[in-house]
């Protein structure tokens, strides 16, 4: 469980609190709110990028804040909004970057971390992308391909930065139906940054909104939500 004891999130200026929160594996959760509003930092506070200014976040009974980047790196995976590809490097090859916080001074993988990435290849039915050149792979197929790196790390957590802005509609469905799925066989929990309601209605345990005029983070329960209503709290 990620939990919050009066956290303040910003830089030199605080841009929001969050008073009291408990986030349970096993859900995904949408973060919500207005450009400049604090979504990034956000997650840079969690990844221990930007220091949060005030308060406690904490992973079961770990303070996130007495950990260092290595020992992070095995609990929380970011997913940027995009990968652009690289030249001759392939869907195997990139996915194993996964494995980088448990390999040795040297960089060397082990025949576990070779093991643990054909699995996940296997699991999430993605071999025709192993040996594929990332910079020929479509949008959707890099950003599937991000995904099965952060499950390589092995985490509890994983951070989303807008996972589906820059894919059509068939391969947003796709890749937020995994999220569903892994979020439920791995027991993660998954927190997506999205400007897309609709999509995030259907597809998220709960909403994370950054109010607007309280500039305080709220959950809201995915229980006969309206998308007017999280307008309202995020946007006006």
């Amino acid at each position: 469980m990620l939990s919050f004891k009066d956290t303040e999130i910003g830089f030199k200026e605080k841009l929001f609190t969050i008073p009291t929160l408990e986030l349970e594996n096993g859900k995904i959760y949408s973060l919500i709110g207005k450009n400049g509003s604090g979504k990034s930092t956000f997650f840079q506070s969690l990844l221990g990028l930007t220091p949060f200014l005030s308060g406690k976040i904490r992973f079961d009974n770990l303070d996130l804040s007495t950990i260092n980047q290595l020992e992070k790196a095995k609990l929380i995976a970011f997913v940027a909004s995009k990968f652009d590809g690289v030249q001759h490097l392939s869907g195997r090859d990139y996915i194993l970057m996964g494995r980088s916080p448990y390999t040795n001074f040297l960089g060397k993988h082990t025949e576990n971390d070779f093991q643990l990435v054909d699995l996940i290849i296997q699991e999430l039915k993605i071999e025709h992308l192993a040996q594929k050149d990332t910079l020929k792979m479509s949008d959707g197929e890099r950003q599937i391909l991000s995904i099965a790196k952060a499950l390589a790390q092995e985490c509890k957590i994983i951070l989303l930065d807008e996972p589906s802005a820059f894919l059509d509609y068939a391969n947003r469905i796709k890749v937020l139906t995994l999220l569903n799925s892994i979020v439920k066989e791995k027991n993660m929990c998954v927190i997506q940054s999205s400007h897309d309601l609709e999509l995030c209605l259907e597809y998220s345990s709960s909403f994370l909104v950054i109010d607007n005029k309280s500039k305080v983070l709220i959950e809201l329960e995915n229980k006969l939500l309206r998308k007017e209503k999280l307008i309202d709290l995020a946007f006006d």
